[in-house]
């Protein structure tokens, strides 16, 4: 008996002393990632009002979250999707949610908008997260004649003669003076804006191998005059390309890429003196119209990218219409603008740390308590021993 307890003695101690000395090992680091990305169809700013047509995002994350969100027009309950997805709740969407788009009783009836719809889907699939979204609008018109009636016809006569007196205009990329008379006979006449646009979709999916963020806002087409032109076409149409973002991370080496292709644009003239194509490129600001009330200047966006180690964004600049300038403050469009980006830091196994031979003397666990407890233990050891 007086040897079990002399046996258990000496383990108590020696576990008390380990509890003291022994270091800990390193925890194992488990993998981080976050995609995310974003994008919008349409900012337009009218009579100092701003509306947003169709918006969308989506994010995938490693704690097994997935997340998207849409909007045909942003606070208008009707038309906005949202779906969230964990690993307890791995299935979530948004079927489409469309409604007419609301309009500001400022515009005094100016604007007219088609339905907006938005879509939401969200999923923890085979322990991965996906996150989709999809926003856009059907189309918006500005009637702006009776706007456009009361403001031409005293400057008519003044701006006809101050085109004709102007030096070299046979050698202007697009001729003015031909053209005012026949712009001026059709702005009372026509619809004066119309704006069609595409969609928005967001996606950010982790696959085995790559984490993949990426945003496209498809562009659109906007008319100036739809109907005022030769042979019925519009007077001049802007053609919007897609802007695309794409961000990527691999989640074995921990490297992410990043890419953009920005939004362009191309003008097309239709009137009776001239029938031309104008490409505008990349970072270009072209105006046409110059000298009416329906002067539109059309800029081009870029884009960017940045990348540090495993994170990365793209950005995909639209394209800027600075339309109407003479009516009443002009209409400001901001078409097809897309971001996306990812990060992450793949899972690292720490090695152990070795406990050290000796407690240093200086600083670290004082050795009082150690030698306090291993003298109780030996001591109530022997009382017992005795009995």
């Amino acid at each position: 008996m007086r040897s079990i307890w002399r046996r258990g003695a000496v383990i108590a101690a020696l576990v008390l002393a380990t509890a003291f000395v022994a270091v800990p090992a390193q925890a194992d680091t488990a993998e981080v990632y976050l995609g995310n990305a974003a994008g919008r169809a349409l900012d337009l700013s009218v009579l100092g009002n701003k509306l947003t047509f169709g918006s969308a995002a989506a994010t995938a994350s490693s704690v097994l979250t997935a997340k998207a969100n849409a909007a045909g027009q942003l606070a208008v309950p009707s038309t906005v999707s949202e779906a969230s997805a964990t690993s307890a709740s791995p299935d979530s969407s948004s079927r489409e949610q469309c409604g007419p788009a609301v309009l500001p009783e400022q515009t005094g009836g100016l604007l007219s908008a088609g339905l907006a719809c938005s879509s939401s889907i969200a999923q923890i699939k085979d322990g991965l997260p996906l996150a989709s979204g999809e926003g856009s609008v059907a189309s918006i018109d500005l009637h702006a004649d009776k706007v456009l009636g009361t403001i031409i016809q005293p400057v008519a006569l003044e701006l006809k003669g101050v085109l004709d007196a102007l030096p070299g205009l046979d050698q202007l990329p697009v001729p003015i003076t031909s053209t005012v008379g026949n712009l001026l006979d059709a702005l009372d006449q026509t619809e004066t804006l119309a704006v069609r646009i595409g969609k928005t979709t967001t996606d950010a999916t982790a696959q085995k191998q790559i984490v993949t963020s990426s945003s496209s806002a498809a562009g659109g087409q906007v008319d100036i005059l739809p109907q005022g032109g030769l042979n019925g076409l519009p007077v001049a149409s802007i053609i919007i390309g897609d802007a695309h973002a794409v961000s990527t991370y691999d989640r074995s080496t921990g490297a992410s890429t990043a890419k953009y292709t920005p939004a362009i644009a191309t003008i097309r003239v239709s009137t009776p003196a001239l029938s031309q194509e104008i490409p505008v490129t990349v970072g270009q600001t072209v105006c046409i119209l110059d000298g009416t009330p329906l002067k539109s200047c059309v800029i081009a966006g870029d884009g960017s990218t940045s990348t540090a180690g495993g994170k990365s964004v793209a950005v995909a600049d639209g394209v800027k219409l600075d339309l109407l300038q003479g009516v009443s403050g002009g209409v400001v469009l901001e078409l097809a603008h897309a971001e996306a980006g990812v990060e992450g830091t793949p899972a690292s196994k720490a090695s152990p740390i070795a406990a050290p031979k000796s407690l240093p003397r200086t600083g670290g666990l004082p050795l009082w308590p150690l030698a306090l407890g291993v003298v109780a233990l030996a001591a109530s050891t022997r009382r017992l021993a005795r009995r």
